[in-house]
């Protein structure tokens, strides 16, 4: 058995605090675009059923794409 607190000490010493603050707020930019598509492109829907299949596979693949779009302009700009 290994000591946990040695790994996490480990850990601790080889990362860099810019890099975690990076990724914790790229999650948060992320959580939150994701969810605006996801509200604008549901209330979009008609009273008619068929809409909520066509405008969750379009809210899916838009995400898909303002994500990757939005990781590659902060991957250029920082």
């Amino acid at each position: 058995q290994s000591d946990i607190g040695a790994q996490w000490r480990a850990i601790a010493e080889h990362t860099e605090l810019g890099l975690l603050l990076l990724g914790i707020g790229k999650s948060f930019l992320f959580g939150a675009l994701i969810a605006w598509i996801a509200a604008t492109t549901g209330l979009q829907a008609l009273s008619a059923i068929t809409e909520i299949p066509r405008l969750a596979s379009r809210a899916v693949l838009n995400a898909v794409i303002a994500v990757f779009v939005l990781d590659a302009f902060i991957l250029i700009v920082s």
